[in-house]
């Protein structure tokens, strides 16, 4: 399995891969991502994973901002603020291949965290997507669960800020 980044995954191959996916949702999209970047002052380092036969397994949209929160400025990568997205997995992928999938996509989160010296990572899960308006879905999502992520996150007057343990399961 290997990751490829957005530039190199199809338009077509992307938004098919998200209407089969019952993790993504529209702000998944292609054609949304490629807005995120013009209008939303965010990079966009955005990826799939694929096998070697170029069989789709995953994606992530994701960003690189740099927020103002008083006078720190925080550089975040993150799956889209106010519209996000997480996330998105084959519905075929079986147990072994899913792990494997959610492992090489977290180590490229955390290379590109790295890479652009990143202050914070902040994952969502889209609320919308088929798999969370079932009773299947995870109360506590993987990254929090098998990654050592923590949950909870604040809105407030100063903007959006980290608050480790709050959650809305």
């Amino acid at each position: 399995m290997k990751v490829l980044p957005f530039c190199e995954v199809s338009p077509h191959a992307w938004d098919a891969f998200c209407e089969n996916s019952p993790d993504a949702w529209l702000f998944h999209a292609h054609r949304w991502i490629s807005i995120e970047e013009r209008h939303h002052e965010a990079r966009n380092l955005s990826f799939a994973l694929a096998h070697s036969d170029g069989r789709l397994v995953g994606l992530l949209p994701l960003y690189e901002s740099q927020l103002s929160v008083g006078t720190f400025v925080e550089r975040l990568l993150h799956c889209g603020i106010h519209r996000h997205a997480g996330p998105a997995f084959s519905p075929s992928a079986e147990d072994g291949e899913l792990s494997e999938a959610r492992t090489l996509m977290m180590r490229e989160v955390l290379r590109q965290a790295h890479l652009r010296h990143a202050n914070r990572i902040q994952f969502s899960s889209q609320t919308l997507a088929p798999r969370n308006l079932c009773r299947e879905a995870d109360l506590i999502p993987f990254w929090v669960r098998d990654f050592g992520f923590q949950l909870g996150i604040h809105f407030g007057p100063s903007g959006i800020a980290p608050t480790p343990g709050m959650s809305t399961c």
